[in-house]
C-alpha cells in the first residue's frame, strides 16, 4: 500500500553556516517502512547555487529507491539508486528565486518529499532573509565594551554574551551594542548617551549586561549604537540619541532620549550611523541623506551639512547603502556601485584621493555586498570576489602587506568565492559562500577572532557557524546558529 509522507522544509540560504534542516511532519500508516523515514542533507554548510551541487539522502525506508524532481532547474544525478544518498544540481541562474519538489519512493511505495531551493535569492537586501533565520547565539571576539563581558576583558575568540538569550539581530559600536531577540524584543548593553531610548534618567549609566529597551514596535532592522536607528515592519523609522550635527535627521539639532519617529515615509534600508550622518532607502526605492556633510558625504552636490533627510537625486532603483566615516556606498538593485565623500586615503575606490559631493559610479561591474567603516571600504562583486580599497596601514584590505594607501578597489590575496563583507575600525571580516568566515586586519583587542592578537594581513579561517556579523571599533559581534 502506498502511503505518502509530508514534510515541512525549513532551508537555509548562502552564507548562513546553519543546518538546512527537513522536520517532518508524522503522517505514517502501513507496515512496510521504518517510521523513522525522512530527508536530510548531507553537507551541513552548503546550499544550492547556480550549477552547485549537494548530497541529499533519506534515513530509513526499503531500498532500492526511486528519486524524482520536478520542473527543469534541478537535475538529479541518479533516478534509481540502492544507497539512500542521491545528489541534486542546480542549472539555474543563481540570482532568481526558484524551487522544486524532490520525491524519493522506497521499494515499499512509501514515500516522502520536500521542497529545494535555488539559496541565491536575495543578493541585495538583508543577509540572510529575516524571515528565515531563528534565533541564534550571541557571540564576541575583541573589546569587552558594549559586549557584557566587562568582568572578562577582551578576548580574542568567539565568546557567548547574553548566556540563556537567543537573537536574530545585532549592531555593534564602540561601547554600545544593540540586539533584537526572538520575540521581537530589543536588548542593549554598554554606555547610555541617550541612544538606547531609556529617557534622560538613564543619560549616563553604564549596562552591564543585555538590559531590556523600552520600544514595543515590531523592529525588522537596526542601525547604530550612536546614534541608534530602528526600522519597524510597517516601513516606519524611529531614532534616539545625539543630533548635534542633525543626524536624527528630524529638523532640528536637539538630542532624543526616547525613540521619536523620524518622519512619515516609509523605508526598507537603513546604512549604519557613523555618528555624524544617515542614510536611508525609502519603500520607493529612492536614496535619503542626512547630518555633517563637510566631505560631500551626503551627495547633495554641495558640502552643507542638513539636519532633516534630503533626497539624493532622483533614481527610484536604490537597494543598499552603507557609510564610512565620512564617505557612503550606495548600490543599485542592478548592482552598480556608487560612492561620495571624503577620500583621503582612497576609500572611494576611484583612483585619487580627491572628495567627491555628488554620487560617481565606481565602474561598470555588479555587486551584492558592500560595506565601509573609517577610511577603508569592502565590496564583493557579483561573481563572489572579494575587493577593498583605502587605508591599509594594518592590512587589513587583506592583500598580504600594510602597504600605503589603496586607492582602487583591489582583490584580495588569495581569492575565493565571497557572498558578505563587514568593515571595522581597521580590520574585516568577510563570508564566503559557503559559509566560512575569515578576517584580517589589526587584531590588538583580539578583535580578529583567530585566538591570537597578531595582526593579519591575508584573511584567516575563523568559524562556519556564524550567520550574521556585525563589527565595531575593536570588535565582533555575531550571531551564531548550533
Amino acid at each position: 500500500m502506498a502511503v505518502s509522507r509530508t514534510v515541512k522544509v525549513e532551508l537555509g540560504r548562502i552564507g548562513t553556516g546553519q543546518p538546512h534542516r527537513f522536520e517532518m511532519i508524522q503522517d505514517y500508516t502501513g507496515s512496510c517502512s521504518n517510521p523513522e523515514y525522512y530527508f536530510r542533507w548531507v553537507p551541513t554548510y552548503s546550499c544550492l547555487l547556480d550549477s552547485s551541487t549537494i548530497e541529499i539522502a533519506v534515513v530509513g525506508g526499503i531500498s532500492p529507491f526511486t528519486w524524482s524532481v520536478s520542473g527543469s532547474d534541478f537535475v538529479l544525478t541518479d533516478e534509481t539508486t540502492v544507497g539512500r544518498t542521491n545528489t541534486i544540481k542546480s542549472i539555474y541562474p543563481a540570482s532568481m528565486s526558484t524551487s522544486a519538489v524532490v520525491t524519493v519512493e522506497d521499494a515499499c511505495g512509501i514515500s516522502v518529499s520536500g521542497v529545494v531551493k535555488e539559496c541565491y535569492d536575495n543578493p541585495k537586501g538583508t543577509w540572510p532573509p529575516p524571515d528565515i533565520l531563528p534565533p541564534c547565539n550571541l557571540v564576541a571576539s575583541g573589546d569587552s565594551q558594549g559586549v557584557g563581558l566587562y568582568s572578562v576583558g577582551a578576548v580574542n575568540s568567539f565568546t557567548s554574551v547574553a548566556v540563556g538569550k537567543t537573537f536574530v539581530l545585532a549592531q555593534l559600536d564602540h561601547q554600545q551594542s544593540i540586539a533584537i531577540d526572538g520575540n521581537g524584543v530589543l536588548w542593549g548593553c554598554g554606555f547610555d548617551a541617550g541612544q538606547f531610548g531609556m529617557g534622560d534618567g538613564a543619560v549616563g549609566d553604564t549596562y552591564l549586561n543585555y538590559t531590556e529597551l523600552l520600544f514595543d514596535g515590531d523592529v525588522t532592522q537596526i542601525a547604530g549604537p550612536g546614534p541608534i536607528f530602528l526600522l519597524c515592519s510597517d516601513g516606519s523609522l524611529w531614532g534616539s540619541g545625539a543630533n548635534n550635527l542633525g543626524q536624527l535627521g528630524i529638523g532640528d539639532y536637539t538630542a532624543r532620549t526616547t525613540f521619536t519617529q523620524i518622519n512619515e515615509a516609509s523605508h526598507k534600508k537603513l546604512a549604519r550611523p557613523q555618528g555624524s550622518a544617515m542614510a536611508v532607502i525609502r519603500s520607493d526605492g529612492t536614496l535619503w541623506t542626512t547630518g555633517y556633510n563637510r566631505y560631500g558625504t551626503l551627495g547633495l552636490e554641495d558640502n552643507t551639512t542638513r539636519n532633516i533627510f534630503t533626497q539624493v537625486g532622483s533614481d527610484t532603483d536604490w537597494a543598499d547603502v552603507e557609510l564610512g566615516r565620512y564617505h557612503l556606498l550606495a548600490l543599485k538593485e542592478d548592482g552598480s556601485l556608487y560612492v561620495t565623500g571624503y577620500n583621503n586615503h582612497g576609500q572611494l575606490g576611484l583612483g585619487d584621493k580627491t572628495a567627491r559631493n555628488t554620487l560617481a559610479k565606481v565602474d561598470d561591474n555588479s555587486y551584492i555586498s558592500i560595506s565601509a567603516y573609517y577610511y577603508h571600504s569592502h565590496v564583493v562583486r557579483s561573481d563572489g570576489a572579494l575587493l577593498g580599497t583605502g587605508y591599509n596601514a594594518y592590512g587589513q584590505i587583506g592583500i598580504g602587506e600594510s602597504t600605503d594607501d589603496q586607492v582602487n578597489f583591489v582583490r584580495n590575496t588569495g581569492g575565493g568565492e565571497f557572498a558578505q563583507v563587514a568593515c571595522g575600525y581597521n580590520f574585516t571580516f568577510a563570508q564566503t559562500a559557503g559559509g566560512v568566515l575569515s578576517s584580517c586586519g589589526n587584531n590588538g583587542s583580539g578583535q580578529l577572532g583567530v585566538g591570537d592578537n597578531i595582526t593579519k594581513r591575508l584573511f584567516t579561517s575563523v568559524s562556519k557557524g556564524v550567520v550574521r556579523f556585525t563589527c565595531g571599533f575593536a570588535g565582533i559581534l555575531a550571531l551564531e546558529w548550533e
